[in-house]
């Protein structure tokens, strides 16, 4: 019984775990980097303007993007990884379910109990559009 509910409030929080990276990447990297670059660039206005804080606001949807795509890249650069391992337990499971997702997709509801259909559509629509083999695929595409 504990451990059921132990497991059910894991995974309660584990789905709002990106929303959490995306606000720590928000407020904690991106803000000050933006307020520093202001300051550096001594450009501080008294009342900015609709279309300052316009920028504002794509600087650091830009600035968050850009993390994110380095975070997602940083498991795998050579000098980092050099034996190319994976950083997570979970892909030979994710691959070994892609490819029979591929050969039956009516399997998508019994993969990992039933509770990721979505993520496994994203999977499959993403290794599509991108042409990716299933590992890259998998590797590149955040798991839930």
């Amino acid at each position: 019984m504990l451990t059921n509910l132990e497991q059910a409030h894991y995974y309660l929080i584990a789905q709002l775990s990106p929303f959490y990276m995306l606000v720590f990447t928000i407020v904690g990297i991106c803000v000050p980097i933006y307020y520093m670059s202001r300051r550096v660039a001594n450009t501080e206005v008294v009342n900015p303007s609709k279309s300052d804080k316009t920028n504002r606001v794509w600087f650091v949807l830009g600035l968050t993007v850009l993390l994110s795509v380095v975070v997602a890249l940083y498991p795998y650069l050579p000098r980092i990884n050099p034996g190319q391992l994976n950083p997570s337990v979970d892909i030979n499971d994710y691959i070994v379910d892609y490819y029979r997702l591929a050969t039956d997709p009516s399997q998508i509801f019994t993969m990992m109990s039933g509770s990721r259909p979505l993520y496994y559509l994203l999977l499959l629509a993403f290794q599509k559009m991108t042409s990716l083999d299933p590992l890259n695929a998998v590797r590149f595409l955040p798991v839930p």
